[in-house]
């Protein structure tokens, strides 16, 4: 299956994965909170229609979690592809702490020149 990420085409073969299904109720936005701060490093949490949330495991020693399961082929639930997707590219991106800085072109008479690097933190700050 492909699908579009901004402007990278990222491919993937269908597989079908198991899931641990959670209700979604009343106060399901905080329980999907709380879910997600306690089992960061081994699961992803995602609301799957109006009365579900689903665990996802995403390290190889995670434990099953919810009240169920379920399988699920990725090539018939696109959301839930992308949503893997982005949470493997932030997990392997690196932090604004660990980035590179940015490299400084000086001029002849020795004051730092303007950069695109600096406009664009100047005007949007470190965050978007």
């Amino acid at each position: 299956m492909s699908l579009l990420l901004n402007f990278s085409p990222v491919e993937f073969a269908d597989a079908e994965i198991e899931v641990g299904v959670f209700p979604y109720d009343a106060d399901g936005e905080e329980v999907l909170k709380k879910l997600r701060e306690e089992n960061l490093a081994t699961h992803v949490f995602r609301r799957d229609g109006p009365d579900e949330i689903v665990a996802v495991p995403v390290a190889a020693d995670a434990p099953k979690l919810g009240q169920g399961a379920r399988k699920i082929r990725l090539k018939e639930n696109p959301g839930l592809s992308a949503f893997l997707i982005r949470n493997s590219l932030i997990n392997y991106l690196p932090t604004l702490e660990n980035a590179t800085r940015p490299i400084y072109i000086f001029d002849q008479t020795g004051s730092k020149s303007d950069t695109w690097n600096d406009c664009g933190l100047n005007q949007y700050g470190p965050y978007m």
